[in-house]
């Protein structure tokens, strides 16, 4: 559905079913899991691409996703190299201004690095279990809604409708989180978290455009993300600090400073993604 709408169903259509059902299951899958471990409340990340493949086999092409998702080409280098500075840029800046304006500090010690190499989530821990849970959300919302939304709506509106849906699919968990963590303001928390997810959505999809819609660019962007934040600037979602002491929610680069540079990088993609 790349070229030409499905005879059945528009790209629209489609994409808000996906969209509805990814959203359903993974709340249900945390709603009925909430009591378990945040690894396994994690494997909610495959459902992107698990509920694309019902989805690709219904529009008819299926075998066309999957070739342009993963046949590596000079776009995909291309997009790697985008994906790997765009995580710098965030993780670092974030960094850079939460010492400046005083959110945080860094602290640069064996113990505190020993606590922020603990931040990274047990399920990314091991680098290939850790792609793949990045990629199992890649292929989904990078590989297959994207393109149906660029096919109908503007960029713009289409990034930014990836982005609420990518919001909407950390709430469960954010909200599971903050609660048996009894974090302070879990609302704000969950809040500016989402926020956060919705803005990094345009720098993701800008990475998922210019390497043609496949998956391993934006996929290692995601696993590098996960594993690279949570040391520098702790978990948002296990209120773990990294090597900048200060509140999580604050300094995180799914925090308050992540929405900040976050909209700065998703204006500059609104200008330069066509």
């Amino acid at each position: 559905m790349r070229s030409n709408e499905s005879s059945r169903m528009a790209a629209s259509d489609v994409a808000f079913a996906y969209s509805a059902t990814t959203l359903l299951l993974t709340a249900l899958w945390i709603a009925l899991l909430r009591h378990k471990s945040l690894s396994l409340l994690s494997y909610a990340m495959y459902f992107p691409t698990i509920v694309f493949i019902p989805f690709g086999l219904y529009t008819g092409d299926f075998s066309a996703f999957l070739r342009t998702m993963f046949i590596p080409t000079s776009s995909t280098v291309y997009g790697l190299v985008v994906g790997t500075i765009y995580v710098v840029v965030l993780v670092f800046t974030c960094a850079f201004l939460s010492v400046i304006v005083g959110w945080g500090r860094l602290v640069f010690d064996s113990k505190t690095l020993g606590a922020s190499s603990q931040a990274v989530h047990a399920h990314n821990r091991n680098l290939l279990l850790g792609f793949l849970r990045a990629l199992g959300e890649e292929i989904g919302w990078r590989g297959y809604l994207l393109p149906l939304l660029m096919s109908t709506y503007s960029p713009f509106v289409a990034l930014l409708y990836s982005g609420v849906v990518w919001f909407l699919f950390h709430v469960p968990v954010m909200v599971l989180m903050t609660r048996t963590l009894a974090v302070p303001n879990a609302a704000v928390v969950c809040l500016v978290q989402g926020s956060s997810c919705a803005l990094a959505a345009f720098s993701f999809g800008y990475v998922g455009v210019v390497s043609g819609y496949g998956a391993w660019a934006p996929g290692f962007a995601h696993f590098f993300m996960n594993r690279l934040n949570p040391v520098v600037l702790g978990s948002v979602y296990t209120q773990t600090s990294g090597m900048i002491v200060g509140p999580v929610w604050k300094v995180n680069g799914e925090g308050l400073m992540g929405c900040i540079v976050g909209a700065l990088l998703a204006v500059w993609v609104v200008f330069n993604v066509n």
